[in-house]
């Protein structure tokens, strides 16, 4: 669908922070980093995905490194495209095919010792719609003819929409991630100089039917050095392989005419390759029944760069693709760009070094890729072939080597150049020969290790980066601190989504990852891991309602904050004397900033209007109708975690989708935008967040909700808004409908996902109550009003004001006061004299306002208890041996100024 984030926007120029042109892995990959720090993105796509593409075999450092630090590693996980192990080569002085793994042996093979083969046109859109979820606007359809400019910058495109409407769009960067096939790359200057060592030609289509490789490398892309070129040959499934034919340009005689015909004498050539599609027959329909030809396969621009334009993925370079490098360098240019963008917008650096960090970093990684298939294709030998021949570098003219060496940062002529090309082919050389003699001792081996592989120089550096980008994507702010690529460079902050000046590059170092304790927050919003922190319940045991800033955020606020179980009440119940209206200056600019339908903000009489329509939404009844459909939410969840394999992330798989999709039913909001509502919903809780941010992060999740109102008042369904269309009819607006489903939302969404998360970790910390549980399950009614107690995610409830001065344990608060009531203490801190409070699911309930209190008390706690009735045991009966499967101490809490208390992950085997 086109458009659909601005559907019936009758304007023809948007503002954005970043305007990228093309959805392709570079696109997408830059557009969820950066939309994911809060900026405001717009994808502008030519096609509607899906569509097909060429270049379906990955790399690890794609898969564990930049896809897990965008967030969609686990969808690709769960679309069950082939596993990749490695490449298996016929290649070389060696007779015999050899494989290199991605694992050092078979014995040290480790979880991300993969990659994938993929259909690209599945792939992709799994990509750009997760652009979409973490906050981008994608628009399909959409040609840009143009750029902005202006005598200093680009400061935006030109294009025509889905619809043949021509608009402009505006944005502080323009990223051209549109590939190859586009004109608008010319537009950052320079000239893009193609390779005659790479200059190639490849015919290619698909075949159902081709033999495999043997186990455990069925899934390797085979590649098959033959006379005329060589053959790549991709298992995508069981049964369907991409097999592609790469000869010289000057050659195209052999694929001139009947491309049919053509690859058939080809595939005559290569026994090899002849063999394994001996029984297959080719696709003849569908986005693989054509034959289809590519040239020009390596390629550079002189400038990755210009003020206010970035060029990303095949819009800046390419090199030939016999070793999978495609859609890596095409990510991680996405990572490089989103970095130094983030960077910039942040304020963090100058926009110059930005910028100049960025095309450092990713011409390096293509000149190390460059260099590794240089030497690739040098290792090979044959004497009577016309190609092969062509393929060595010294056989190749200067002027080549001359373009690389001012690739990668050389001068660009004069006697100096041709020395440095000169130095450059005799290291090549050398390189090439270490290589061989390294593929020699692999295929002599019995061991199968990849040691001297590893080891070789061209190997070592073609894997380098790739490698530091999947330890900082598995470790964060644990892994080995980087150094800069160039001196005054940047390094990559713990997320590798900005950069900085390496003394300023983690302020956090050194700190407990598990629980960041920042001075500026006040102690009723942090956590010693389950427990409130030392100065909370000291405040608590001096006194029961103590003066000091109530609030975190952008505005901060003094005011008196609630501790003990008795106080906490008596102000939560007390609607005479205290409103929870936001503080303000007149009874008019009160009623303005009231959000209409957010209960959490009405006092009586309207609060009690609109609860008394949503209490008929929670009956026991409604409740009871809602049970087989939670169940079976649960069970699809745990199916998934079983499909996804160990580790597997339960917050992700588990905790998050239960409520998710329970409140996503009730209210009728589509599953597929469960995610983007989460993520605003996370934005606008981040006080680490600007308060720009916050606002536009709160605007989009509110105008969702009131485009959701407008469809019920129209089409009513069997939901939450659809009953109250139905029911109450103009005795109800909008703006309240819309405000129902954002507080309902929220609040059974975040509330119920936390305590799934927390109290698994709980759980697995306390081995004994979780024994208890699992083999008694008729302590769950119990075991459950514990673990909510015991939790308390929601730190603090919303703030109070006094009406009137007002005398609260002994402390007289004065009239528009604000009164902050920290839950966590009044639940967990036993008063002087009393035993420490401990996890005990045998535990007789008691009164606890884990829920809240008064005419405030959570609506939908019977259906979240119900959820974590269901949740648990379900999880404890399928995985009896849940276990942790990172040390306790690297489990990622969210962190202390968020509002509510919960898990970033909770990585678990069984």
């Amino acid at each position: 669908m086109a458009n659909s984030a601005n559907a019936g926007n009758s304007a023809r120029s948007e503002t954005f922070d970043v305007v990228v042109v093309g959805g392709g892995p570079a696109g997408s990959t830059l557009a969820a980093l950066v939309a994911r720090q809060g900026h405001r993105v717009l994808v502008l796509e030519k096609e509607f995905f899906p569509r097909y593409q060429i270049g379906e075999s990955l790399l690890p450092s794609t898969v564990h490194g930049v896809c897990r630090l965008t967030g969609v590693a686990d969808d690709l996980a769960a679309a069950g495209f082939t596993r990749k192990r490695g490449g298996t080569f016929r290649w070389g002085a060696t007779p015999e095919p050899w494989t290199f793994s991605f694992s050092v042996s078979e014995r040290m093979a480790g979880p991300t010792s993969y990659a994938y083969q993929v259909e690209r046109s599945k792939f992709d859109e799994i990509l750009l719609r997760h652009a979409g979820r973490s906050g981008a606007v994608v628009r399909e359809g959409c040609a840009v003819a143009d750029v902005i400019e202006d005598a200093e910058r680009v400061r935006g495109v030109r294009y025509t929409d889905a619809d043949g409407a021509r608009r402009e769009a505006y944005g502080t960067y323009v990223v051209d991630a549109s590939g190859n096939k586009s004109r608008l790359f010319q537009r950052v200057g320079g000239e893009r100089k193609y390779s005659e060592f790479f200059r190639s030609l490849a015919l290619f289509g698909y075949f159902e039917g081709g033999k495999r490789l043997p186990e455990p490398n069925s899934g390797n892309i085979l590649s098959v050095a033959f006379d005329s070129g060589w053959f790549w040959y991709i298992p995508l499934s069981p049964t369907l392989t991409s097999v592609g034919a790469v000869v010289r340009r000057d050659m195209a005689d052999k694929i001139q005419g009947d491309r049919e015909r053509a690859l058939t004498a080809l595939i005559a050539e290569c026994p090899l390759i002849s063999e394994y599609l001996s029984g297959a027959t080719r696709v003849t329909d569908g986005q693989y029944g054509q034959l289809r030809v590519r040239k020009d396969y390596s390629y550079h621009q002189t400038t990755f760069a210009r003020p206010g334009m970035l060029l990303v993925g095949d819009a800046a370079c390419f090199v030939d693709p016999v070793f999978s490098s495609g859609v890596h360098l095409a990510t991680y240019s996405g990572l490089l760009a989103a970095r130094s963008i983030n960077s910039a917008l942040a304020g963090l650096v100058d926009d110059t070094v930005a910028v100049r960090e960025f095309e450092a970093r990713y011409r390096r990684e293509y000149s190390v890729f460059y260099e590794f298939l240089l030497s690739f294709y040098e290792m090979h030998h044959s004497e009577q072939s016309y190609f092969w021949q062509a393929k060595k570098v010294t056989h190749h003219d200067r002027t080549e080597m001359e373009a690389f060496v001012d690739l990668v940062g050389g001068v660009s002529s004069g006697e100096a150049a041709l020395s440095e090309a000169d130095a450059m082919v005799e290291r090549l050389r050398a390189d090439s020969a270490e290589f061989a003699g390294a593929v020699d001792q692999l295929a002599h081996s019995e061991d199968g290790s990849m040691l001297p592989l590893f080891k070789s120089s061209v190997v070592s550096q073609v894997t380098r980066e790739g490698s530091q980008v999947q330890m900082r994507a598995l470790l964060g702010a644990d892994a080995e601190p980087e150094a800069p690529l160039v001196p005054g460079g940047l390094v990559s902050s713990p997320t590798a989504c900005s950069g900085s000046p390496p003394a300023a590059a983690d302020p956090d170092a050194g700190k407990d990852p598990r629980m960041p304790e920042t001075p500026e927050i006040p102690a009723h919003y942090r956590r010693d891991r389950f427990d409130p922190v030392p100065e909370l319940v000291a405040m608590a045991r001096e006194t029961p309602l103590v003066e000091t800033d109530v609030t975190i955020g952008p505005s901060r606020q003094l005011g008196w904050v609630a501790t003990g179980h008795a106080e906490v009440r008596a102000v939560l119940s007390d609607t005479e004397r205290f409103s929870t209206r936001p503080p303000a200056d007149s009874e008019e600019d009160a009623q303005n900033l009231v959000q209409a339908g957010n209960l959490l903000q009405y006092d009586p009489p309207d609060h009690t209007r609109l609860r008394k329509l949503l209490t008929a939404e929670y009956t026991v009844r409604r409740m009871r109708r809602l049970e087989p459909r939670v169940e079976e939410v649960v069970e699809d969840c745990l199916d998934t975690m079983e499909r996804i394999g160990r580790p597997a992330d339960l917050v992700r798989y588990f905790a998050w989708p239960i409520p998710g999709l329970v409140s996503c039913e009730l209210l009728g909001v589509p599953r597929d935008d469960q995610t983007e509502l989460a993520r605003y919903l996370d934005i606008t809780r981040d006080v680490g967040r600007t308060q720009e941010q916050q606002l536009a992060a709160g605007k989009a999740y509110w105008a969702y909700m009131g485009q959701l109102a407008e469809r019920r008042r129209r089409n009513p369904g069997e939901d939450m808004i659809g009953n109250l269309v139905r029911e109450q009819g103009s005795a109800i607006s909008d703006a309240e409908l819309a405000g129902i489903g954002a507080t309902v939302m929220a609040a059974g969404f975040e509330q119920v996902a936390s305590i799934i998360g927390l109290g698994t970790l709980l759980l697995l910390e306390h081995p004994d109550q979780l024994a208890l549980w699992r083999d008694n399950p008729e302590l769950t009614d119990r075991a459950v009003e514990e673990m909510v107690r015991y939790l308390t995610v929601i730190h603090t409830a919303s703030p109070r004001t006094a009406l009137e001065d007002v005398t609260i344990g002994g402390q007289q608060i004065k009239a528009g006061e604000s009164v902050a009531c920290s839950l966590l203490a009044a639940n967990r801190v036993p008063a002087a004299g009393e035993p420490e409070d401990r996890f005990d699911i045998t535990r007789e309930p008691t009164p606890h306002m884990a829920f809240g209190h008064g005419i405030h008390h959570c609506l939908g706690a019977p259906l979240a208890r119900m959820e974590l009735r269901i949740a648990f045991p379900a999880l404890l009966r399928r995985f009896p041996g849940l276990r942790l499967a990172v040390p306790p101490e690297k489990v990622r809490f969210r962190p202390a100024r968020s509002r509510q208390y919960a898990l970033e992950s909770l990585p678990v085997e069984w």
